[in-house]
């Protein structure tokens, strides 16, 4: 062999280490092209794989195969993609039920609810009955309910009421409710509440101040009378209900019969509320207007074993009927 200079010795070296760069670069590139034959299948137009991807990467084809769409081992045959084909036809399908949630309680007639569910009958021609139905809407008028109900099978409608609106000798739940919270002393607020704590809708404040406020009375004499003595006569009432109820009484143009009277003087003895019985007995006395000389002594000589068993004077004993320096009534007057 020769003898090769420095300069020489250095030029062979590189040019070795270039050699053996490219042909390690060669072989990179015939293993990730034999790594592509065997992890890539051809695509078609029902495959996951999109036409304009280039699957140039071993990450890709890894990715590929953790969906299930093709093996690193074997090249199946392709299977048609239905999920889209699937979705599209789920969309294309339209709601027809129209059926409505109902939520909540409500206050049902259970003997007239009972008739209209024995009295349905079945549907024809396809022999439908009430258990094909659902319901479509509900209309509410304070308490008062009713549900529009319709036919799966051959649409027929037909409607279920809380209660009967043609039934006489009744109050309807509406003036019922709003009734039983006068006599009792709440009002709206404490109405509202009690719904609020059952889930059940109320009556708005509008309904509830018409049925207090209606003109058209359907309660006779004695049921009023029958509704204040059932009233002062509680064993659980307190001074605030009792002040309550004689102020109603006083607001309204008439004047309370003896019995009504007599169960309010008992109700200022059981809460120990002397005062409050003579203020009353003298707010009768100024309700009786000019007819006092008439109807006060009526008033007195019914009550007076009642005020004479609990220990209660008139104001006509206690003399405090008339102020001191009192003038003549203008209607003593001739």
């Amino acid at each position: 062999m020769g003898n090769y200079t420095r300069k020489e010795k250095e030029t062979n070296r590189r040019t070795r280490t270039l050699s053996g760069k490219r042909k390690s670069r060669r072989n990179a590139a015939l293993k990730v092209q034999e790594r592509k034959k065997k992890c890539t299948r051809p695509t078609s137009s029902h495959s996951h794989v999109d036409k304009n991807e280039q699957p140039n990467s071993f990450g890709k084809a890894e990715s590929i195969v953790a969906n299930g769409t093709a093996s690193p081992d074997e090249n199946p045959p392709d299977r048609i993609q239905t999920t889209p084909d699937r979705q599209i036809l789920n969309d294309s399908v339209e709601n027809t039920t129209e059926t409505v949630l109902i939520t909540g309680r409500r206050l049902f007639d259970v003997g007239y609810l009972f008739k209209q569910l024995l009295a349905s009958e079945k549907h024809a021609p396809f022999d439908c009955d009430i258990t094909n139905m659902y319901v479509v809407k509900e209309l509410r008028k304070g308490l008062q309910s009713s549900f529009e109900l319709k036919c799966k099978m051959c649409g027929i409608t037909t409607t279920l009421l809380t209660e009967n609106p043609e039934e006489e000798g009744i109050l309807n739940i509406n003036l019922a409710v709003t009734l039983a919270c006068v006599s009792t002393g709440v009002g709206y607020a404490q109405l509202d509440e009690l719904a609020a704590a059952i889930n059940m809708p109320n009556m708005s404040d509008k309904t509830y101040c018409t049925r207090c406020m209606s003109h058209e009375s359907t309660e006779t004499d004695a049921e009023f009378d029958d509704r204040y003595v059932l009233y002062f006569s509680r064993k659980d009432i307190d001074g605030w209900e009792l002040r309550k109820g004689m102020n109603d009484l006083c607001g309204m143009d008439l004047i309370p019969e003896p019995r009504i009277i007599i169960a309010a003087m008992k109700a200022c003895r059981r809460v120990n509320d002397y005062a409050l019985a003579v203020r009353f007995l003298e707010a009768i006395k100024n309700k009786c207007g000019q007819k006092v000389k008439e109807i006060y002594p009526y008033i007195i000589n019914e009550i007076q074993p009642t005020l004479t068993e609990l220990g209660i004077d008139t104001p006509e004993q206690l003399g405090i009927d008339k102020p001191e320096l009192a003038l003549q009534s203008v209607y003593d007057m001739s």
